[in-house]
């Protein structure tokens, strides 16, 4: 995402990081916050946001059917039908 003013000269690029945003340049903050009213943090956009969504899956423990279930937890054990013969009925 990004723009491109050529009659003015100005580029924009929106990218994930501050530090990415500043290339470690040196930089005023007040002057920022005179502009801006705060220092913008850079990373309320979605480019930043799809850069930590890639982080998280990188570091997420790999899935399973018993993810965060401890082993012998939440078993349901139905009720099983009997399999003794019904006892016949004495007649008159």
């Amino acid at each position: 995402l990004g723009t491109n003013a050529m009659a003015q000269g100005i580029e924009s690029q929106l990218v994930a990081t501050p530090k990415e945003a500043t290339g470690n340049l040196p930089f005023s903050e007040s002057i920022l916050k005179t502009l801006f009213g705060s220092v913008p943090s850079g990373v309320g956009n979605v480019v930043s946001q799809a850069e930590k969504n890639k982080q998280e899956l990188k570091s997420a423990p790999p899935g399973s059917k018993q993810m965060g279930v401890p082993a012998g937890q939440g078993i349901i054990i139905k009720a099983q039908p009997s399999t003794a013969e019904p006892e016949k009925e004495k007649g008159n």
